[in-house]
């Protein structure tokens, strides 16, 4: 997941962290994230769906930019 990776990052490359509050902060947040398996799956499905959503509305909304502006 690449949100796992920059929180990663972010953590490691902290000059204020040490090495024990990271691992703990690992820890916390991996815990505060905990899915079960169906509810990971209906969360999926979900953002799919949003997703899918959200991809056709802004390919309208670039079509109709792109003949606004033809028109102008």
């Amino acid at each position: 997941m690449k949100w796992r990776k920059l929180v990663q990052v972010f953590i490691l490359t902290n000059p204020n962290l040490k090495a024990n509050v990271a691992e703990a902060l690992f820890y916390f947040i991996d815990y505060l994230l905990y899915l079960p398996d169906e509810l990971t799956k209906q969360l999926t499905k979900d953002l799919s769906i949003n997703i899918e959503k959200e991809a056709k509305h802004m390919l309208y909304s670039e079509k109709l930019k792109e003949a606004h502006l033809q028109n102008i």
